[in-house]
């Protein structure tokens, strides 16, 4: 947003709250019955790999870490997103720089490596790299 004089302003954002109802909600879902309504629908649900049996949900715990373990490779981007958006008072000059282009090619490269470290634990049958560090599996129910 601009101002009266036409300069960038820092409005509120609110997007944050979309993205923190989201995370609970899915934590919430895993943690009391194991499957959000997607999971539900698809025949599938989230299971302590040490109580697979069980028809409960996943521990708290282990909702909680198995959500954050998926944006692992996401931490790098949003350092640089914090850094200039919030922490820089020009955050457009703040881009301009050569510092901020290399730091965000690894920030990508990362994110690519983890993304595809995912999908190819998924194609090859295996549990991806966040259940494993979780401590929970994908079960299909039907």
């Amino acid at each position: 947003m601009l101002d009266a004089d036409g300069k960038p302003t820092n409005p509120f954002d609110a997007t944050w709250m979309a993205v923190v109802a989201l995370l609970i909600y899915v934590i919430t879902m895993e943690w009391r019955r194991g499957a959000t309504i997607g999971k539900r629908l698809l025949g599938m649900r989230a299971v302590d790999t040490s109580a697979p049996s069980s028809q409960i949900g996943i521990p708290l715990r282990k909702a909680v870490v198995r959500q954050l373990a998926m944006w692992i490779g996401a931490i790098p981007a949003l350092l640089i997103m914090v850094k200039v958006l919030i922490l820089s008072e020009d955050p457009l000059s703040a881009m301009s720089g050569s510092g901020f282009w290399l730091a965000f090619t690894v920030a990508l490269f990362v994110e690519i490596v983890w993304f595809i470290w995912i999908i190819v634990s998924v194609s090859k049958k295996h549990d991806p790299i966040y259940d494993r560090i979780a401590g929970t599996s994908v079960l299909r129910t039907s």
